[in-house]
């Protein structure tokens, strides 16, 4: 049996770092992800809804119940990110928006660059 691309992880986790209030990660995308075929073959780009779902992936580790009833409240891209490049690092930092809910703010850097940014509000989830 062969192990198909499509069955490849998207991304490896390299470094979980957690802090007060929120985290660290430095994460290196798998080109050979099956993502990569459709966006685009001969010049691959990483979609940004993969940039906010690692994210999401992310903090799952760090929050104590699942995620449920999450809406992105605003999402920036501001760099190309290509598979084969150098790791990202994602930070992250909780917030207490209203009682019940809480903001989550990434910064995706790339090198030394800011790549993205978006926040994410999370409702009775905490």
């Amino acid at each position: 049996m062969t192990l198909m691309s499509h069955y490849y992880p998207l991304y490896e986790v390299e470094q979980y770092e957690v802090k007060p209030q929120g985290g660290a990660s430095i994460i290196r995308l798998n080109p050979h992800h099956a993502v990569y075929r459709g966006h685009f073959p001969a010049d691959p780009i990483t979609p940004g809804a993969c940039l906010v779902q690692i994210g999401i992936n992310l903090i799952k580790e760090y929050l104590p119940t699942p995620i449920y009833n999450l809406e992105i409240r605003q999402a920036k891209f501001l760099k190309v990110v290509r598979p084969n490049d150098e790791p990202l690092r994602y930070d992250w930092i909780i917030q207490a928006s209203k009682p019940g809910a809480v903001v989550i703010r990434f910064k995706v850097w790339l090198a030394e660059e800011l790549a993205s940014h978006f926040s994410l509000e999370l409702k009775n989830n905490i």
